[in-house]
């Protein structure tokens, strides 16, 4: 696990990669569930200013790919409870 200052806006970075490659045409790369989660997890535990409002924003950025047919990228419980603890 990384420890420098950077590495949610890294973590997101790639994130964000992965869904233009998608985008792309690449089926083979599509950010899931589990993708997301990693994100916000990293904002989640991260102590830079508005880190907990980056947090809910990938949440709410993957509720709607989600709302607009994309499988496998369904927010579940970790996914809401990350949220609350970056904000807690």
């Amino acid at each position: 696990r990384s420890r420098e200052n950077d590495a949610p806006k890294r973590a997101e970075a790639i994130l964000q990669h992965m869904e233009q490659l998608n985008q792309q045409g690449h089926e083979d790369i599509r950010p899931d569930t589990i993708s997301y989660n990693a994100v916000i997890n990293a904002w989640a535990k991260s102590r830079e200013k508005g880190a907990a409002q980056r947090a809910e924003a990938i949440l709410n950025h993957m509720v709607k790919v989600y709302e607009g047919g994309r499988e496998g990228c369904c927010p579940n419980t970790r996914s809401f409870n990350t949220v609350i603890d970056a904000w807690a």
